[in-house]
């Protein structure tokens, strides 16, 4: 499976809408020649980086499709950080939210406004508790459970969940703490801070607390995300000159053995 620090690698989260000339000179990380409303996301791209949205309550559809049809000019699809994780959702203002439970293309009626505007992949947490069973299931019901490769599922984790109360520095000054009953991190006003769960223990929330079929789930957890962060020539797959990185379950999803760059790294044995 795609570890979480292989996406964070590859993406850089916020939406980028309205910078002017006199901000990006004053940004000395920016080539000079990029003046665009979306200059940030035009320098990631030159440097081949992909640039994922998120973490925006009052971003607009004009800032969200703008951005999408910035990188659209040069062929590029932008993603989704976080889907519903401070982002807005509104029946009549698009926000975040309303561009994660998108399908495979916007409607006509929008398209026409921005013809070169890609949807965005998407990802999202799936500890079941910064996202609802409910609009998780939602969001896999419109990705069509991601078989376009555009739906991943991450951890968010920043805590191990065997150290509930352990007293954590957030944001470099926020204090956190691992939630009592081991599966997030909150600050002193109980506001989401990530997440203790493992990549394992979301694959088999999938499959057995939303029905997710086996093959499917794993595809949100390894497959997709390897493709989506452009690591699939390495991990994601079990193909012929990948890494084998590889978890071998039994027939009720229990590990049995781990294998990192396909030497054995730990094995359980059936005590039967």
């Amino acid at each position: 499976m795609v570890t979480e620090d292989a996406m964070d690698e590859c993406f850089t989260c916020g939406t980028d809408r309205s910078i002017s000339n006199e901000e990006h000179h004053q940004d000395e990380a920016l080539p000079r020649s990029s003046v665009s409303a979306f200059a940030r996301i035009d320098a990631l791209m030159d440097r081949n980086i992909l640039a994922s949205l998120g973490h925006d309550k009052f971003c607009t559809e004009e800032n969200i499709m703008g951005a999408l049809s910035s990188a659209g000019e040069r062929g590029t699809r932008l993603h989704l950080t976080h889907a519903f994780n401070v982002q807005e959702f509104h029946h009549r203002r698009t926000g975040l939210s309303n561009i994660a439970l998108l399908g495979q293309q916007f409607p006509s009626c929008v398209q026409r406004n921005y013809p070169l505007a890609l949807v965005p992949t998407v990802e999202v947490i799936g500890d079941l508790c910064h996202v609802s069973p409910i609009t998780l299931q939602i969001l896999l019901n419109a990705k069509q459970h991601g078989v376009n490769g555009d739906l991943a599922f991450i951890t968010d984790a920043i805590a191990d969940s065997t150290c509930p109360g352990k007293e954590l520095t957030y944001g470099e000054t926020r204090k956190a703490y691992v939630a009592h009953d081991g599966r997030t991190v909150t600050d002193e006003n109980h506001v989401l801070c990530g997440s203790c769960t493992t990549l394992y223990q979301i694959f088999l929330s999938l499959v057995r607390e939303i029905d997710v079929p086996v093959h499917h789930a794993v595809r949100m957890c390894s497959e997709n995300p390897a493709k989506i962060a452009k690591l699939n020539d390495r991990v994601g797959s079990l193909r012929r000159g990948m890494l084998a990185d590889i978890l071998v379950l039994d027939k009720d999803l229990a590990i049995r053995a781990v294998y990192v760059q396909g030497k054995e790294w730990a094995r359980r044995e059936n005590k039967n």
